[in-house]
């Protein structure tokens, strides 16, 4: 647009000033179209441009005389101006078409369009445009649609309720607002008492004495919590702040409310762990500590200045480690970096503490670090359980066991050498006793052999029961290792009968096995086994009167075989029956005139057979006869027999 060019050329006609009084008048409105700061445009017939006002130039970038005689269609489109011209049922004066025109650079612009039908012959003109930029306008409206359609993302992005109130009914209450209360945005109507209505009771005079009084004072701003009735029926703790806005309508809130129903149950929430966490900590029977992470004491409990005799002030002046036996301070760091650096997730052991008066105290203590949301350690945790009783017990045991220890490798060593001196001269007795037995030195009388048997039995009966002792003594040393294996128990039970028929024939009593056909194989150790069954069968043999009847039987039961020796003696109370596998337990049987013994070879036989894995035990009538029975691992007949 060539300014000074359309500056300088001369007025059109129908804006020349007359001198006449009709053409001063005429001048007159002339000059006003001319400074009217819209386009104005005459077109004639031909739909060329007669005339323009200065303001044309300026808007579309032409010279007036560029303008004059240039079609309007390098301006308007032709339906644009056809649209503009007002139709039959609607006037023409006032009515304004939203067009795009073009500019002399060819960029298009938003305009709005007048066309008024002014004939005036001498002139040619037919239509007067009137041609508003509204550019401007649009970008206004623009930036009004982007910030509303801002404020409404941003309405539904927040979690809070809009609403303007001013004490009358005309209020508003955004669909979020509503929404916080469980309704629809057209369910509740934007009026005040719709507001009021859901306040609780309780709260309601206090917030509406509020709200006056923030109206009166001036207030900058007002904060308030209250409860507002769900449509469940349950009341949210909302948290309303507002501002007070004085208008020319009147005077009026405007703000948001949150709901922090959710927010203050999690806050009281915290407030009871807190003051859990506060009474667990002072009323604790046991030490506690809070350090900082370079072990600077920060909080302790009574229970801790108790256990090592300071006071809370005393302690809050120490380190975790000033209160450590030096030994063990070692540890204690250790065990203290692999926890900060994640290795560990806490730590537990024992540690000496120092008293104040310089005495050492066992400890357990647990340990723990507290770590924020991104697991960066904020402090350390510490407990203290007194453990000194219990260590003092515990080497008290300790000097106690070592004492016992060594007292049973004496004892046993005695026995060890006892044995070897009593096997000798006992040897030796029962030799020289069946020699004289014999009678190759001469002739004894019944009298003097009854003498000589006795003596041969007892010093049987002495060597059997110093074998027994030594044998008990490498069960218990772990010096007795038992081979077991697959074996078939038929032969294993016809060598302990073999090694005790001489005593059941000579006291005249029977003896039956009961052995099942398809027995299999047991899973023992043939020493031990012939040496359990031998200690009972000598037992029954023992106790049962000449001409009694004793009965070995076994059946399969399950994944056991269980082995029952069977006497008709007398029978054991059940209250005696544990007692008899007890070490030096003498029982004597209900009218037995038979010694109980020594209580060493049922006590053996006992644990031999939990050596191997089976168990032991006795039943039986009370008055007459006893059944002992023991168990062994059974292996099915499917895999043969040894």
């Amino acid at each position: 647009m060539d300014s000074t060019e359309n500056d300088a050329s001369p007025p059109p006609p129908s804006f020349r000033r007359f001198d006449q009084p009709g053409e001063r008048y005429a001048g007159f409105h002339a000059s006003i179209v001319d400074a009217t700061l819209d386009a104005v445009l005459c077109v004639d017939a031909d739909g060329r441009i007669v005339d323009a006002n200065r303001a044309a130039g300026t808007i579309l970038g032409w010279s007036h005389a560029e303008l004059l005689g240039r079609e309007l269609e390098a301006i308007l489109q032709r339906d644009a101006v056809d649209r503009a011209v007002a139709s039959e049922n609607e006037p023409a004066v006032g009515k304004r078409t939203e067009v795009v025109a073009t500019r002399r650079d060819g960029s298009p612009f938003p305009a709005e369009l007048t066309v008024l039908p002014t004939p005036h012959p001498p002139s040619g003109v037919v239509l007067s445009l009137f041609l508003r930029d509204i550019s401007d306008r649009r970008r206004a409206e623009e930036a009004l649609r982007e910030s509303e359609r801002r404020y409404a993302l941003a309405m539904q992005a927040i979690r809070d309720g809009v609403w303007e109130w001013n004490g009358q009914e005309d209020s508003y209450f955004s669909p979020r607002w509503k929404e916080m209360l469980g309704y629809e945005d057209h369910e509740i109507s934007n009026v005040g008492s719709e507001w009021v209505a859901r306040i609780h009771p309780d709260d309601l005079g206090r917030v509406t004495s509020l709200m006056r009084d923030a109206a009166e004072r001036g207030a900058a701003r007002i904060e308030v919590e209250f409860r507002m009735r769900h449509r469940d029926g349950s009341y949210r703790r909302i948290l309303s702040r507002g501002v007070p806005d004085r208008t020319p309508r009147g005077f009026r809130f405007v703000g948001a409310d949150s709901d922090v129903t959710e927010q203050l149950a999690s806050l009281e929430a915290l407030r009871q762990s807190r003051e859990m966490f506060r009474n667990a900590f002072e009323h604790a029977s046991i030490g506690k500590a809070v350090a900082a992470l370079d072990g600077r004491c920060t909080e302790v409990n009574p229970a801790l200045c108790r256990m090592l005799g300071y006071t809370e002030a005393e302690l809050l002046r120490l380190h975790m480690h000033n209160v450590t036996h030096p030994d063990d301070r070692a540890q204690e760091l250790s065990l203290f970096e692999r926890m900060l650096a994640g290795e560990l997730p806490f730590y537990q052991h024992e540690r000496r503490c120092l008293h104040k008066d310089g005495r050492v105290v066992w400890a357990l203590v647990s340990g723990s670090i507290v770590r924020d949301a991104e697991r960066n350690p904020l402090f350390q945790l510490a407990q203290f359980v007194d453990v000194t009783v219990r260590k003092e017990a515990e080497a008290e045991s300790l000097r106690a066991k070592e004492a016992a220890e060594r007292a049973n490798q004496a004892k046993s060593q005695f026995l060890s050498n006892m044995s070897h001196e009593l096997r000798t001269p006992l040897n030796a007795i029962i030799g020289f006793g069946r020699v004289l037995e014999r009678q190759r030195h001469g002739a004894l009388n019944d009298r003097q052999r009854g003498f000589v048997r006795d003596v041969v039995e007892s010093a049987e009966h002495m060597l059997q029961l110093v074998s027994d002792l030594l044998e008990l003594r490498r069960l218990e040393d772990g010096r007795l290792h038992l081979q077991l294996g697959p074996l078939a128990m038929p032969p294993l039970v016809d060598e302990a009968l073999r090694m005790v028929r001489g005593a059941i024939e000579q006291k005249q009593q029977s003896l039956e096995t009961e052995l099942p056909a398809d027995l299999g194989r047991v899973i023992t150790d043939s020493r031990a086994f012939v040496q359990v069954l031998v200690n009972l069968l000598t037992n029954a043999t023992k106790y049962t009167e000449p001409g009694g009847h004793i009965m070995v039987r076994a059946r399969v039961d399950g994944s056991f075989v269980e082995v029952e020796v069977e006497d008709d003696g007398p029978g054991i109370p059940p209250e005696d029956r544990e007692r008899a596998f007890q070490y030096f337990e003498r029982l004597r049987r209900p009218d037995s005139e038979q010694g109980g013994g020594f209580g060493i070879g049922l006590a053996l036989t006992r644990a031999l057979v939990e050596r191997w894995g089976g168990a032991i035990g006795i039943r039986g009538a009370t008055a007459r006869g006893s059944i002992f029975h023991f168990t062994v691992r059974h292996e099915p007949n499917e895999t043969g027999a040894r």
